[in-house]
């Protein structure tokens, strides 16, 4: 570990008096719907439709072939 941490590495986090910790079910709620990569699942999904496409396509000359 970094020598500049190591003493608060271990620490347990501050306190703030009159104000309760938030659940962990509550803070997951907060960042659930962050989505960092917007379009992200449509560019996979038009991604495989393509190779889905190209698949059949591939498949279909092979049967033309013989």
């Amino acid at each position: 570990m970094n020598e500049k941490y190591r003493e608060i590495a271990n620490m347990d986090r501050p306190e703030i008096p009159g104000h309760p910790r938030m659940s962990m079910d509550n803070r997951a709620k907060i960042f659930s719907p962050f989505a960092a990569l917007k379009g992200y699942e449509e560019a996979i999904a038009e991604k495989d439709e393509q190779a889905l496409t190209t698949a059949e396509l591939s498949e279909n000359d092979a049967y033309d072939e013989c």
